[in-house]
């Protein structure tokens, strides 16, 4: 698992929140979402993930803070029009 992702995103490097919202950042910057893309439902990800749904809403939460994603209430979580723009430390992979 790359260490400036883990560093960005915080958490226990094994925790299940932690290794979600790397999942989903990865995807994001794969391009596997566009942005303005909606998400799967919260209770999607968590089935994709196979965590618990309040696991992974607290790694939507840390994505937003770190501007991967946006949250509309009603609508769900979106792909942030412009997603962070940073190199991550220990990656050698700019976002």
């Amino acid at each position: 698992m790359n260490d400036g992702l883990h560093s960005q995103i915080g958490g226990r490097r094994n925790s299940h929140w932690a290794i979600a919202a790397r999942d989903l950042a990865d995807s994001v910057r794969a391009g596997r979402y566009s942005p303005d893309e909606r998400l799967p439902t919260l209770v999607s990800l968590a089935v994709a993930n196979d965590v618990h749904p309040r696991t992974m809403s607290r790694a939507l939460r840390r994505l937003r803070e770190l501007g991967y994603v946006t949250h509309r209430r009603g609508y769900g979580y979106f792909v942030s029009h412009t997603p962070p723009a940073c190199e991550l430390p220990g990656f050698g992979i700019a976002l």
